[in-house]
């Protein structure tokens, strides 16, 4: 590992159509993987090529019966093809956007076929989803990649320690109290941020996508009184930007959800969106939370309940609000209420997203 301190702004200097942003911070420490973006890119193309594997294994257990079976098989061996000749080498990034433009597509087309496929299992269900979570990721180190090739990169925030960290009275008697002061006490403690390179691409792929559909993210902050960037955030967590999935889980749009929360069925983003929102309106009202806060705990604390109290319930970091800072290193529900120890959460948590985009 190497370990560089780095001073008070987080700059990007090469952007093709992002002129220069800067956060002011103070100082911090950013821990950065020595392992090379094309390991990188290399170990999560093989992940993404043993999802797919599963995603149709899954499929032909439960629904080899089915009319559409064999039209399933020959989309899923395409996006195995596609996903195979996917070339970090690549000196176009046109035609390495294409194929994944491609990809995605053909992931909507599949999600439209085994829709008249029910499964009673969650692990059937959230493979698609983990899937278009890798393809985003293959995305976010080809970028990094020839965005900050011959150039310096220079990242820092602090997250806490910022008068941002919680104004909020409450009691710890109450779950949401609770919630609430242990974020707060970790805000002003102050949080060191480690990134791997992908995390550090990733986080690059959502200030981007921020600054891009920010009219999208204030639309839905108009009509639930939700913070923008809070929505941003949660948007990154569950299916990495796609706005052709639901807020609430991940899934297609399109199709009535079959993992929590069951039964959802929405074909607009922005409508899905307020509807997931809005069903956790006790839990911003219990934290004040508007359209305008910048309560880095209560935000903090919102966003677990989101998720669920899992972590909270047993005394666990929780993965989705601290994954990418040092108060996370392992452990993580790998499905609805199925948690697993040595299993690492590799997406961007929360408090660093909102961190980068919140000034």
């Amino acid at each position: 590992m190497q370990f560089f301190p780095i001073d008070c702004f987080y700059k990007y200097k090469k952007r093709a159509k992002l002129e220069e942003r800067t956060l002011a911070t103070n100082s911090i420490n950013v821990n950065i993987d020595k392992i090379s973006d094309k390991e990188l890119f290399t170990q999560q193309l093989k992940e993404t090529q043993n999802n797919i594997n599963l995603f149709g294994e899954n499929y032909s257990a439960s629904c080899s019966s089915m009319s559409s079976s064999q039209t399933f098989g020959t989309e899923i061996n395409g996006i195995m093809n596609d996903v195979k000749n996917i070339n970090y080498e690549s000196t176009d990034a046109n035609i390495f956007d294409a194929q994944i433009t491609d990809i995605y597509n053909d992931l909507d087309s599949v999600s439209t076929s085994y829709n008249s496929c029910k499964q009673s299992g969650n692990e059937f269900d959230t493979t698609i989803s983990s899937i278009y979570k890798d393809i985003a990721t293959l995305k976010s180190i080809f970028k990094y990649n020839r965005e900050h090739t011959n150039s310096n990169l220079t990242y820092s925030s602090t997250i806490g320690n910022s008068g941002t960290t919680g104004s909020l009275n409450l009691s710890s008697n109450s779950t949401s109290g609770s919630v609430y002061n242990k974020h707060s006490n970790i805000l002003t403690d102050g949080i060191s941020v480690n990134l791997t390179n992908t995390q550090q691409a990733d986080l690059e792929n959502f200030t981007a996508n921020f600054e891009k559909n920010k009219s999208k993210y204030q639309a839905v902050s108009k009509k639930t009184g939700m913070p923008a960037e809070l929505i941003a955030a949660l948007h990154w967590r569950e299916s990495g930007g796609n706005f052709n999935t639901y807020l609430h889980n991940g899934q297609p749009l399109g199709q009535v959800t079959t993992i929590v929360p069951k039964g959802k069925y929405f074909t607009n983003w922005e409508d899905a969106a307020v509807d997931a929102l809005s069903s956790k309106s006790s839990v911003k009202n219990s934290y004040n939370l508007t359209s305008n806060s910048k309560d880095m705990a209560a935000m903090l604390s919102y966003a677990e309940y989101y998720n669920g109290l899992g972590y909270h319930n047993n005394n666990r970091t929780s993965a989705y609000v601290y994954s990418g800072t040092n108060e996370y290193t392992s452990g993580k529900y790998v499905a609805d209420g199925k948690y697993s120890k040595s299993a690492v959460d590799k997406q961007l948590g929360v408090a660093v997203m909102l961190n980068s985009i919140i000034s």
